[in-house]
C-alpha cells in the first residue's frame, strides 16, 4: 500500500512538473556545443526576454521556434534580425512572415515537425554561431524533449 502512494505522489510530482513548464517560462539552458556551435533551449520565454538574450548573444544565431515565437519577437524589433543568420520554424511549412523580415533573413525554412526541421539545421551549421530552440505554447515538453535527444544524437 505504502509503495502505491509513492508512485502517485511520484506521478503527481512529475504531472506537476510538466505543468509548470507549461505554463511559465523556464531559464535559458546550455546544452553545450554541437558542430562548432553553442547549443541553447529555452521553454515559454516571453519575447521581451527573449529579444534581450538573442541581442546580448555574440555570434549570429539559427534560431529554431514556432511561427508565432518569431513574429512576437520580431514585432516587438525587427532589428533582431542583424544578430540572425536563419531561422527554422517547426510548426508551419507555409510562411506568414513579413516580406521585410524575410528580406532581412539570410536563410529560413519552415517544416511540419520539430524532427523535420533538425534536417534543414543540419546544412546551416557552422562555427561560431548559436543554435538557439524555443518553444512556447502547446506540447512545450514533448518539444524540447525531442530537441535535446536529438544534440544528444549528435553529440555521441
Amino acid at each position: 500500500m505504502a509503495n502505491k502512494l509513492h508512485t502517485t505522489t511520484d506521478e503527481r510530482l512529475l504531472q506537476a512538473r510538466s505543468e509548470g513548464l507549461k505554463t511559465q517560462g523556464s531559464p535559458l539552458r546550455p546544452l553545450g556545443k554541437l558542430w562548432g556551435m553553442d547549443v541553447f533551449a529555452w521553454l515559454n520565454p516571453t519575447p521581451g526576454a527573449l529579444l534581450n538574450t538573442m541581442q546580448s548573444f555574440p555570434f549570429k544565431i539559427v534560431w529554431m521556434a514556432g511561427r508565432e515565437e518569431v513574429k512576437d519577437v520580431l514585432n516587438e524589433d525587427v532589428n533582431l534580425l542583424n544578430n540572425i543568420d536563419s531561422i527554422v520554424t517547426y510548426d508551419a511549412s507555409v510562411f506568414s512572415f513579413k516580406d521585410e523580415w524575410l528580406d532581412g533573413l539570410i536563410n529560413c525554412a519552415g517544416t511540419d515537425t520539430v524532427v523535420d526541421a533538425f534536417y534543414f539545421v543540419d546544412h546551416l551549421k557552422a562555427p561560431k554561431k548559436i543554435l538557439l530552440f524555443t518553444a512556447s505554447g502547446e506540447e512545450v515538453v514533448e518539444k524540447v524533449e525531442k530537441f535535446e535527444n536529438f544534440i544528444q544524437l549528435m553529440k555521441s
